[in-house]
């Protein structure tokens, strides 16, 4: 392998980092948010929870998008995005400013997180790939078992009023050596020539559309359903994105039945590899949200 694939090994790394780190590195500072902002329970959670949906619903457009126009620019654009994201949610000066950054912290991380694993498999040939794979693997467990590590100590170094803004900031360093970076070591156009292989139909907007408004429909009663009491609107709302996700799901099989390009391919269950990752996926999410939206300052802190 060249030396020069194992350099921008380095560089995605980099940014995978920091996107995982910031999924853990956020608990720690919240009881040190709620003093400084005097935020709500519900804004703790979404917190944490929007940038988990914003990343995840980001992530299979972008895709799309670096197979048509390059992922070296769509991972660009992304990490410059989150880098200044990161910056606004250090800056926020009320509740609904942080959440807002942070949702868009959350959709460049999408956005980027999806070319790393493609410019690996574009970049590596398949003797080397495993090897890459396997460090990225290295990287997304020890970021995401530092980050409540270094979120403590940043809090317990610069104190409650402005230690949580640091946590933000620790990206922006990181952040701009990386962009400089993948100017220079990174990959693109001609460097990738089995990108331009890729089938170029149209994005499943239909399908994108109907998995997100079924996740959001999830996630609004299970974060706002308590502080209101479990009223009627809650329960309509689950049972919208349970009606919405099995619409998405008969939506996708249409799709591939008429060859057009699904979001996600119906196909892919068949695989026990595949599914069986999701299902561990699925458990591990399971895992995280009962420390995280334990809102009581001695848990957070935990």
């Amino acid at each position: 392998m060249p030396r020069r694939a194992w350099q921008a090994l380095i560089v995605l790394l980099a940014g995978m980092f920091m996107a995982l780190l910031d999924t853990t590195i956020v608990n720690v500072a919240l009881p040190s948010i709620r003093t400084s902002l005097d935020a709500s329970e519900a804004t703790l959670s979404w917190i944490i929870s929007g940038y988990a949906l914003a990343f995840g619903l980001a992530l299979i457009p972008a895709g799309r998008v670096g197979d048509r126009y390059g992922h070296k620019w769509v991972f660009f654009i992304g990490l410059a995005l989150f880098t200044i994201a990161s910056l606004a949610c250090g800056l926020a000066q009320n509740d609904l400013q942080l959440i807002i950054a942070r949702v868009m912290q959350g959709l460049a991380g999408g956005v980027f997180v999806s070319a790393i694993t493609a410019v690996i498999q574009l970049m590596f040939p398949p003797m080397a790939r495993g090897k890459a794979y396997a460090i990225m693997g290295l990287v997304i467990g020890v970021s995401s078992s530092l980050g409540p590590i270094v979120g403590g100590l940043i809090i317990e170094a610069f104190g409650v009023d402005n230690g949580w803004r640091l946590v933000f900031w620790v990206n922006l360093l990181i952040g701009v050596l990386a962009l400089v970076a993948t100017v220079f070591l990174l990959p693109g156009g001609a460097a990738l020539p089995r990108a331009r292989q890729v089938s170029r139909t149209g994005t499943d907007w239909l399908g994108l559309a109907l998995i997100s408004a079924g996740l959001v429909a999830f996630l609004v009663p299970l974060i706002e359903g308590q502080d209101h009491g479990w009223q009627l609107w809650s329960v309509f709302a689950l049972a919208a994105g349970v009606l919405l996700v099995v619409a998405f799901g008969a939506w996708e099989v249409s799709v591939a039945k008429r060859d057009r390009s699904p979001l996600v391919p119906p196909h892919l269950f068949t695989h026990p590899a595949f599914t069986g990752g999701v299902i561990l996926a699925l458990l591990l999410v399971f895992a995280l949200p009962k420390r995280v939206l334990d809102k009581s300052p001695a848990a957070a802190a935990e």
